[in-house]
């Protein structure tokens, strides 16, 4: 969120737009967006030059038509995937570069409706079901609850500031206050778990608490001609 806001305030710096698309947040796969940034990187594309029509540059060898050109197909390919983020990033930056002020429930509204489109929720949703079948409780619930922030900041905001006219600038101090706030609560893997072994090897481990299955009186521990072993 806070790089969607970047974007409006830096005119499309090149640095934030990527800083957005290697999150995997997008509709672009990650190698879609490595050959992007290698394109942009060739032919020094940066700002509003993210918003022209189609990106012309392309390598090219004399005496060939353009369909003929040996880098034909990566400069059709880098265009589709420009299209795709550009679709989405337009018209957010034009409502937030508008001349009307803004209450900060239309803010919201738009920045949740940009989520929406860049597919953010069905991805964190995919990458918690993954990380429930690795077995990655972790992951899961960090995902869970930064998604439950972000929303959790967007509907307060709504309520606080319905009527209330905020800037770019207001909107980007809010948005870090808040996600500086944001505190995981997660029990330590190395906490979260039951350890089986033999008593042979318990000797040498110390637990807080320990179950011994079968236990009996004279079994063990083993009576051993009135000595116990």
């Amino acid at each position: 969120m806070t790089d969607l806001l970047g974007i409006v305030k830096h005119s499309y710096s090149r640095d934030i737009m990527f800083r957005l698309l290697k999150t995997d947040l997008t509709p672009l796969t990650r190698e879609a967006v490595d050959e992007l940034e290698n394109y942009v990187l060739e032919f020094g594309i940066n700002y509003l030059q993210w918003e022209r029509d189609t990106w012309s540059y392309m390598r090219r060898v004399s005496g060939l038509s353009e369909e003929e050109q040996p880098d034909a197909l990566r400069h059709e390919r880098v265009n589709a995937s420009r299209q795709t983020i550009m679709d989405i990033l337009i018209p957010w930056f034009d409502f937030a570069t508008s001349c009307r002020a803004h209450t900060g429930a239309e803010w919201c509204k738009h920045i949740y409706a940009v989520l929406e489109e860049l597919q953010v929720p069905q991805r964190l949703y995919e990458w918690s079901l993954e990380a429930e079948r690795d077995g990655d409780l972790e992951s899961k619930a960090s995902h869970e609850q930064m998604y439950n922030a972000v929303i959790g900041f967007l509907d307060e905001m709504m309520v606080l500031t319905d009527m209330e006219t905020l800037t770019l600038d207001e909107m980007i101090a809010l948005l870090e206050e808040a996600l500086d706030n944001v505190h995981y609560s997660m029990i330590p893997p190395s906490l979260d778990h039951v350890a089986i072994t033999t008593i042979e090897r318990a000797y040498s481990q110390s637990w807080p608490r320990v179950y011994v299955m079968g236990l009996n009186q004279g079994v063990f521990p083993q009576n051993m001609g009135g000595m116990k072993a």
